[in-house]
């Protein structure tokens, strides 16, 4: 049998049959949500003859068809969905590689820790989730809520750090199917790059979240269908007894101990900055579905990869795999291979778990590679669902990547500029993906950044810090984490181990950031330097506000607003210091950061009629268009009050209600 057509043409045919569905899918839905909010005439449930219809819009209060409801799908996903998606979209085909790769140097510890901390962040991302919606439900991404909150420079930085952080787990999905179809089956890794990306960003483009939410279900109930299916082939059918003793990078060690904090910091913190799962907070229909949801995925997302990691640890302490030795535990702590076995076999790091499906080649040897090759059927099953899980996390990602741009820059844009930009990032990565890139250290760059900017964040989420964190101190930290990282690794990475000439400056900036192997030293010195940053900026600036009578300065954003032009590359053309004024004010009020329940009140009445409608009774279509009228006509009130306090002309069909904004404003 041609293995090779074979795993082209089933893979792709799979991929083809779930693109084809989300296709259907998203025509289906977009007829029934518009039949649903479709004018009624009041008591009869009868279009209004020869009325106006007035544009059409969803559960969540989005115009239907607009870049909002394209990026957000706002409250129109129940429990099931919600969990699915949390799920599907956290996995990926680095789940079959990633867990191996971080078994073959941190052991049996660093596997359950892998696991446990990969379902955390999803917990933490509902919780926190919760809270915001609850108080600001008309925000677009995590980048707007902290434009509300600081600023817009803070959200410019929090938008360029979701785009960077999730562009590199894009990039790691694409090199990882790249890496299996060159390694295991043993052609070209362009193809299946290609073929997947295309697909993924069409029926992206046509549906936006609700499509990939639809397409995730189904997706992820394939995967886990043919993950138990390979978990008891491998139970029915390995023998391969256990090394004894277990050699030291497999057994407990200090490299799995560490991985309690620099693999818990690291992966909350990159689930923080990716829109991809957040935009799961912004569709939950209700707080109840996105806390049952987020349990479930968070528990799903556990055990695949604990699966994924024990198979591979598995494979590599019974010699089904063979790792390259590294001289982890040397006193130089190389990450280099121990020169005795340097003309030895050994597998593609991709394929530690692959390994147990295929079929080992017979000559391997000395100067050759010890990788399994596709053989079998359930090596080909195998592939399927890297295949199905690498286009869920792919077109997550794509999804969230277009929440992140349009919330910045194109939210009040035409939908096609949402999709464009859609197709725009993603065409670089496709073809930076075939180029092959080690997958841990993709997300180890990303991960030292998230980590910079992850004290500001959470600081930045917590009432009892309102008066001292400020947008200013936010920058600050990250600032101080960067630089504090790359001086550590300037200071500290003085010799390189390979043949140990003197390190240069460049050397220890790339070990810093690039080759540092997870050294939880680097995330502690980021960490460290990340809150020292926010205390001293906060503790200055709260001592010069007494100093001078309780006055605050301009802000950075205040100073960097008068700069030609970059209220445009923030994405604020029209910000003034008034309108900023009143827009914090709200969102002050609303999030509880005054701790005045008075005035808290007041900034949610408008919201009060949508969220009492909305939260357990989203099946009435009369009930949630009154909560969209609602949630409409609260948000139609705040912006004219914000044009207001710019002295722009409100239109008659927006000019404000006794709502929330005068209130807070008059109030604060």
């Amino acid at each position: 049998m041609d293995w090779v057509a074979t795993a082209y043409g089933v893979c792709i045919s799979v991929a083809v049959l779930f693109a084809a569905y989300a296709v259907l899918f998203g025509w289906w839905t977009n007829r029934r949500r518009l039949a649903a909010a479709a004018p009624v005439v009041a008591g009869s449930g009868a279009l209004a003859p020869g009325a106006p219809a007035p544009a059409a819009l969803a559960a969540g209060g989005a115009e239907l068809g607009s870049t909002e409801d394209f990026v957000t799908a706002r409250g129109t996903q129940g429990v099931g969905r919600i969990a699915w998606s949390f799920y599907a979209g956290a996995v990926g085909a680095w789940v079959i590689v990633s867990p191996s790769q971080y078994a073959a140097f941190a052991g049996i510890v660093g596997v359950v820790v892998y696991a446990l901390t990969s379902g955390l962040p999803v917990l933490l991302v509902a919780t926190l989730g919760g809270r915001i919606t609850a108080a600001l439900p008309h925000v677009y991404s995590m980048a707007d809520f902290f434009g509300w909150r600081f600023g817009p420079c803070a959200q410019t930085l929090v938008a360029l750090l979701c785009v960077f952080n999730m562009s590199i787990a894009l990039l790691a999905e694409f090199t990882t199917m790249g890496a299996l179809f060159q390694a295991f089956v043993g052609t070209v890794p362009y193809v299946i790059i290609l073929v997947i990306g295309v697909l993924t960003i069409a029926y992206t483009v046509y549906g936006g979240l609700a499509v990939s939410i639809a397409t995730d279900q189904v997706q992820g109930i394939a995967s886990i269908a043919l993950a138990v299916v390979l978990v008891g082939w491998v139970g029915a059918t390995h023998r391969a007894p256990l090394q004894r003793p277990l050699p030291p990078e497999l057994g407990p060690n200090v490299y799995g101990y560490t991985s309690i904090f620099t693999l818990s910091l690291s992966l909350v913190a990159s689930t923080v900055f990716s829109e991809a799962v957040w935009q799961r907070v912004w569709a939950s229909s209700s707080r109840r579905a996105l806390r049952a949801g987020a349990g479930i995925g968070a528990a799903l997302v556990t055990c695949v990869v604990a699966v994924s990691g024990i198979g591979g640890w598995l494979a590599l302490g019974s010699g089904v795999a063979r790792a390259k030795p590294y001289d982890y535990f040397s006193d130089a702590a190389a990450m280099t291979v121990n020169p005795a076995h340097a003309k030895s076999s050994f597998t593609d790091d991709s394929l530690y778990l692959f390994n147990m499906f295929g079929n080992v080649a017979k000559d391997a040897g000395p100067g050759l590679t010890y990788n399994a090759r596709l053989g079998s059927a359930v090596g080909l099953a195998a592939l399927v669902l890297a295949t199905i899980m690498n286009e869920s996390a792919v077109d997550s990602l794509q999804n969230g990547l277009a929440a992140s741009i349009a919330g910045q820059w194109l939210k009040n844009s035409p939908l096609w500029r949402a999709r464009l930009a859609v197709v725009a990032i993603n065409v670089p990565l496709i073809a930076v993906g075939a180029r092959g890139y080690n997958v841990l250290s993709l997300f180890l760059v990303t991960n030292l950044t998230c980590v910079c900017a992850f004290p500001g964040v959470i600081a930045g989420l917590l009432p009892s810090l309102r008066r001292v964190v400020t947008e200013t101190s936010f920058l600050f930290s990250f600032a101080c984490g960067v630089v504090g990282l790359t001086a550590f690794g300037v200071g500290y990475h003085r010799v390189n181990e390979a043949d140990g000439s003197p390190a240069t400056a460049a050397q220890g900036v790339t070990w810093a950031w690039f080759g540092n192997s997870y050294d939880w030293r680097c995330f502690l010195v980021a960490l460290f330097s990340a809150i020292l940053g926010l205390i001293l900026w906060a503790a200055g600036a709260c001592a010069c506000r007494r100093a001078y009578g309780g006055r605050g300065g301009p802000g950075l954003t205040g100073l960097l607003m008068r700069v030609p032009g970059f209220r445009h590359v923030v994405g604020s053309p029209n910000w003034t210091p008034k309108a900023d004024r009143a827009r914090h004010a709200d969102v002050q009020a609303r999030f509880g950061l005054f701790g005045d329940e008075a005035v808290r009140a007041a900034a949610l009445a408008a919201d009060g009629e949508a969220a009492e409608a909305s939260s357990d009774d989203a099946s009435d279509p009369k009930a949630a268009l009154r909560a969209s009228q609602a949630l409409a006509d609260a948000e139609a009130s705040q912006s004219a009050e914000v044009a207001a306090s710019n002295g722009d002309v409100v239109p008659a069909a927006v000019e404000p209600k006794p709502a929330a904004a005068a209130s807070v404003a008059n109030a604060v």
